[in-house]
This record gives structure tokens, C-alpha cells and sequence, in this order.
């Protein structure tokens, strides 16, 4: 994962890659919030304690290091995002 430099962590990043992928096809967020403690109850219930870890876990994208290689974004996140929700 690459990032733009904003730092972007995916912990509060899933409703916000959601939302950039749906207003880039020119759609509302359509988000419906899920208290974390619900969505783990539902999944320890199911047996499938890595599917919440996976998804209320956190990964921040660090881009120093691609950095000073040289590269650089020639889009920002958000704009990334919303070309790749047109196709």
C-alpha cells in the first residue's frame, strides 16, 4: 500500500475508502455505522475473531521510504481512489 503523504491508517480508514471509492462513481457514502463492540460480539459468536481483527485493526501506510527513493504521487489518495471506483 502507498500512500500520498496524508498518512492515512486503515483503522478509520475503511469508512473513508468506502466513501471516496462511492463518491468517485458520483454515489452517497451509504455508510451505515456499527458500534465496533457489536460487530466483534457477532463475529466472536461466529467464530471469526480474525475477520474483526482484520478490520478494526490498524495499518498506517508510511510513505518515507518510497520517498526518498525518489517517488512521489502524481494523484492524492482521495483522487486515486475515486479513478479506480470508475474503472
Amino acid at each position: 500500500m502507498l500512500a500520498d503523504g496524508n498518512g492515512m491508517s486503515t483503522h478509520h480508514g475503511y469508512p473513508i475508502f468506502g466513501a471516496l471509492l462511492r463518491g468517485g462513481l458520483g454515489r452517497r457514502p451509504g455508510l451505515i455505522p456499527i458500534p465496533l463492540s457489536l460487530l466483534e460480539t457477532a463475529l466472536r459468536v461466529a467464530g471469526r475473531n480474525e475477520i474483526y481483527h482484520r478490520l478494526a485493526g490498524s495499518l498506517v501506510a508510511d510513505p518515507s521510504a518510497i520517498s526518498r527513493l525518489g517517488w512521489a504521487p502524481t494523484v492524492t489518495t482521495q483522487e486515486g481512489l475515486a479513478a479506480l471506483a470508475r474503472g
